[in-house]
């Protein structure tokens, strides 16, 4: 988390994507219907991290014409990090959360007010919200 998290199309494991237009509540008054949803794994020989990025889209044809080059920092919203469950038993607790609409939710709770490079949403240095993109 310190040294910043950096990915690319390498880490999607592109079997494991998928479409889904069931409702969710989290989405009620965005018009954000359906949702596309990758899987990226870390390439190192450590294997330190695995998530999911998810999209959200009006409908399904928007979504597949979405690439995961087309991501880029000033359009994440939201973001969450669970401990793994080794680390606290059967509850995995949120160590990291960001909410660009509730920035009072906003926690790091490793490393506080630290700023954070790469694809970490927040906290940032001024200046430095719109530097990361797929290239």
């Amino acid at each position: 988390m310190r040294e910043g998290f950096f990915w690319n199309e390498d880490n999607v494991i592109p079997e494991r994507s998928y479409i889904d237009n069931s409702h969710d509540h989290h989405m009620e008054g965005h018009d954000l219907h359906c949702k596309r949803v990758w899987t990226l794994v870390d390439l190192s020989p450590e294997h330190l991290w695995h998530t999911e990025l998810t999209v959200w889209g009006p409908d399904i044809q928007t979504l597949a014409r979405f690439r995961v080059s087309d991501l880029q920092t000033y359009i994440v919203y939201s973001a969450m990090v669970k401990a793994p469950r080794e680390a606290c038993n059967t509850h995995r607790r949120t160590i990291y959360l960001y909410d660009e609409n509730r920035p009072e939710r906003c926690i790091n709770t490793i490393y506080d007010d630290l700023p954070l490079e790469g694809w970490w949403p927040w906290p940032k240095l001024p200046g430095q919200e719109d530097l990361y993109f797929i290239e």
